[in-house]
């Protein structure tokens, strides 16, 4: 069981680090080069990050679960972007008609 476990929370883990490296380098590429990139992938890594956490057999760990939550773009930092946008910049915005 203790196998399976490492396993699931080292799979788990290798996508969160695929997808926060993505995700990451889509928000520099937008927002410090100012280029135009693609839609970022919004919660799947850090909900992963964070699974990986609970689930590897390690005392305590789960605990910081939250971590990869704040560390990948996709998630809390990507999504209160998203929302300060809506919420400040979109009521500005001119509208047509």
């Amino acid at each position: 069981m203790i196998a399976v476990r490492w396993t699931v929370a080292g799979l788990l883990a290798a996508l969160f680090v695929l997808l926060a490296l993505g995700n990451g380098s889509i928000a520099f590429r937008a927002f410090v080069l100012k280029q135009k990139a693609p839609s970022w992938i919004p919660l799947i890594g850090g909900v992963a990050g964070a699974i990986a956490f609970i689930v590897v057999p390690i005392g305590g760990l789960w605990m910081w679960a939250w971590i990869p939550l704040l560390l990948d773009w996709g998630s809390i930092p990507g999504l209160m972007h998203t929302a300060l946008f809506w919420l400040f910049v979109v009521p500005r915005l001119p509208r047509d008609g």
